[in-house]
């Protein structure tokens, strides 16, 4: 596969904070908390000074990851909040001044609703799904980091999102053989 088809790993982290940030009580309630509002914001950066932002996304995270979970289920299937191992921790290796970027760029938009949508259509780039309520198979586990799967889940958060819907875009992942010991 061409290396131009797989996506930039921030943008996923991207799609993440915008979709964790309008999913929190403050703007769609999908999940019960507000980490990502300006007032939580606020709160953990008196607790955090230097990690405030990284917390509250992966406060937020939780949340959405267990929404997901119990909408998709678990086991061999992966979204947004339940990457692959090798997704997750190439994530939490992106260079430090590319993690201040992605903060810089995101926190002020976190609380306004229409900003976020926005940003989330920018990820979709002009795709424009239906809205598809529950969960939603979107390709196979290696299909996770391809430019046309990121987009097809902005589509669908945004579209979700906008027709005040919930759905839960999903990959599916291999089936592990059993291992005689």
């Amino acid at each position: 596969m061409p290396q131009e088809d797989y996506v930039d790993l921030k943008a996923i982290l991207r799609l993440q904070i915008f979709v964790l940030a309008l999913g929190e009580s403050k703007h769609y309630n999908w999940w019960k908390c507000n980490f990502l509002s300006p007032t939580g914001i606020s709160f953990l950066q008196r607790l955090y000074p230097r990690a405030y932002f990284w917390n509250a996304v992966r406060s937020s995270s939780i949340a959405a990851c267990t929404i997901h979970d119990s909408s998709i289920g678990v086991g061999n299937v992966f979204h947004l909040f339940r990457l692959p191992r090798e997704i997750d921790r190439a994530l939490r290796e992106i260079a430090p001044d590319d993690r201040l970027q992605l903060m810089a760029e995101s926190q002020p938009v976190l609380g306004d609703k229409s900003k976020l949508i926005d940003a989330i259509k920018s990820l979709a780039g002009g795709e424009v799904a239906k809205a598809q309520p529950g969960p939603v198979k979107v390709g196979s586990v290696q299909d996770m980091t391809k430019k046309e799967s990121i987009v097809r889940m902005a589509s669908l958060y945004s579209a979700a999102f906008l027709n005040d819907s919930k759905t839960f875009p999903y990959f599916e992942g291999q089936r592990q053989k059993n291992v005689n010991r």
